[in-house]
């Protein structure tokens, strides 16, 4: 009776707690065959998740410990209702949530799983599954190797719990060791595969059994074969959900969906499949579309762009035929204040500039490319990232006079060398920025190089990064072509430190024919 009145009063919204018998329902938490009884299993969990300061009146290690071993109950009422309880315990005391991790939880609520003929009971420990695994502390965690196979097992069992499996699978994979090959997923890929193709899957399910995807491809190596598949899948679920002439743009699941496909390429990066044109045309449409039906949905956008990156990495020419530069661009115009927008579309323009073909470098010019690069370098000066990849967009853009100028002019020269003097450690970065400054500096105004301090720049980052040989030529190839100028452009070379700066270049790279072949075409520009 006294777990029913609880049961009652916890269930009715804003509920005073005090006129509940907490002094009661303490000391039956702590008998330890109370939790034996499924009402109380019931009443606990109401209580805890209703009301959380009832969790501080009492030590509730004891009590998760008896809720454990009542998951091996002969009786499934038993199991169930322990089950609930224990999952508000995990999820409202982290010190629970750990102890019950050590004592082997997972380990037990997968065993239970994978032979359990109740629902409810299914339900309950797939929602424990989940509530163990999403820990406060982020850190890593091996699961037991059966745990995704009894967690599959349970979905084929239950189809109704379908969209909870998946969230337990998403939140397991999230929270486990990257690459966790001893982890038996067979089957995984398969299954979700199966619930995101079929045309009768409700929404909310695609976006759950999406979520779990893309935690699959974020911490596991997925084979070719299985790559293909998971590509194809949701590659044509995305086609549906862009819409025809007989449906609508769906936006909410296409945006989960775009995540899983994002995550899918990024595999594809190191373990190349084969792509059709007609499947790059057709993520370059959907990219274009966002821009069209929902341009306000950043989390769309960025994750095609993330698709479109990942692309990138082996077939830029195809992309580039396909129109990609303009949609880029598109996207960076309509976001120029989103931070996530720009480190993209910064990182997608530097990766097709690299083919240094000037019919190319001259499409992202004429379609406003470097005017959004500058831009992101001049918005985005504590993302490094940004500052890399425009740089390193910048110097793969610059390799044409009009360029050099048309970059200059909008102070892209001034922002790389900021970045070299912000970021003087980030050899990434300085790499980048030393390349595109190699060929700005090769035209740019003398005003323009002397207002920019790139000179003191310059020789203070040839005597920081002392041993990049790489790094040396570039900055004497800079110096060289400041000193071509004019006279006072060699004094200002020589007051600033360059020819000692020059000299220590070559004692410390006597074995780098480039960088001393540098040095000497540099002193001779000195000295002429």
């Amino acid at each position: 009776y006294i777990c029913g009145f609880v049961c009652n009063i916890s269930s009715v919204a804003g509920a005073d707690p005090e006129i509940l018998p907490m002094q009661v329902v303490a000391k039956i938490c702590s008998t330890p065959c109370a939790s034996a009884n499924p009402r109380y299993g019931r009443a606990f969990a109401l209580v805890a998740s209703q009301f959380p300061q009832f969790l501080d009146r009492q030590s509730t290690t004891d009590e998760a410990q008896r809720l454990l071993e009542n998951l091996c109950d002969s009786n499934v009422e038993v199991q169930a209702s322990s089950c609930a309880s224990l999952a508000v315990l995990v999820s409202s005391s982290e010190n629970t949530r750990n102890m019950v991790f050590e004592q082997g939880g997972l380990s037990t609520a997968t065993a239970t799983l994978m032979v359990t003929e109740s629902e409810t009971m299914a339900e309950n420990v797939l929602q424990l599954i989940s509530a163990l695994v999403c820990t406060d502390s982020k850190k890593a965690l091996q699961i037991p190797n059966e745990m995704v196979l009894g967690i599959l097992q349970g979905m084929q069992r239950f189809p109704n719990l379908t969209k909870t499996a998946c969230i337990a699978i998403r939140n397991s994979m999230l929270m486990t060791i990257p690459g966790f090959q001893s982890v038996n997923t067979a089957g995984l890929a398969e299954t979700l595969c199966g619930i995101i193709d079929s045309p009768t899957t409700p929404d909310d399910i695609i976006i759950e059994a999406c979520g779990a995807l893309w935690a699959f491809c974020t911490k596991q190596q997925v084979g070719a074969s299985d790559l293909s598949r998971l590509f194809s899948t949701v590659l044509q679920r995305c086609d549906r959900l862009k819409g025809d002439d007989n449906s609508q743009f769906n936006s909410r699941v296409l945006t989960e969906a775009a995540g899983a496909l994002s995550s899918v390429l990024y595999r594809v990066r190191d373990n190349p499949i084969p792509i059709p044109d007609n499947d790059i045309d057709l993520m370059v449409a959907i990219l274009d579309l966002v821009i069209e039906c929902d341009v306000e949905n950043v989390a769309l956008m960025d994750r095609m762009l993330n698709v479109i990156l990942s692309l990138c990495c082996f077939c830029k020419e195809v992309l580039i035929q396909f129109g990609v530069i303009v949609v880029v661009i598109d996207c960076m115009v309509e976001h120029e204040g989103n931070e996530l927008i720009q480190q993209q579309g910064c990182a997608i323009l530097a990766l097709l500039a690299s083919t240094e073909n000037l019919q190319v470098n001259l499409s992202i010019a004429e379609t406003d490319g470097i005017d959004m690069i500058v831009s992101a370098l001049a918005g985005f000066p504590e993302n490094v990232q940004i500052q890399t990849d425009a740089c390193r967009a910048l110097s793969h853009l610059s390799i044409d006079h009009e360029s050099r100028m048309l970059i200059c002019s909008q102070g892209g020269l001034i922002l790389v060398v900021n970045a070299m003097n912000k970021y003087s450690e980030h050899m990434e970065l300085l790499e980048a920025a030393s390349s595109a400054l190699l060929n700005l500096s090769s035209d740019a105004e003398e005003e323009v190089l002397a207002g920019s301090n790139a000179l003191v720049t310059v020789i203070a980052t040839m005597k920081r990064q002392v041993t990049s040989s790489r790094l040396q030529e570039r900055c004497l190839g800079i110096l060289q072509n400041v000193s071509m100028r004019s006279k006072d452009a060699k004094r200002a070379v020589s007051e600033e430190g360059g020819i000692e700066a020059i000299m220590f270049t070559m004692k410390e790279h006597m074995g780098s024919p480039a960088v001393m072949e540098r040095a000497f075409t540099t002193l001779w520009s000195l000295g002429v």
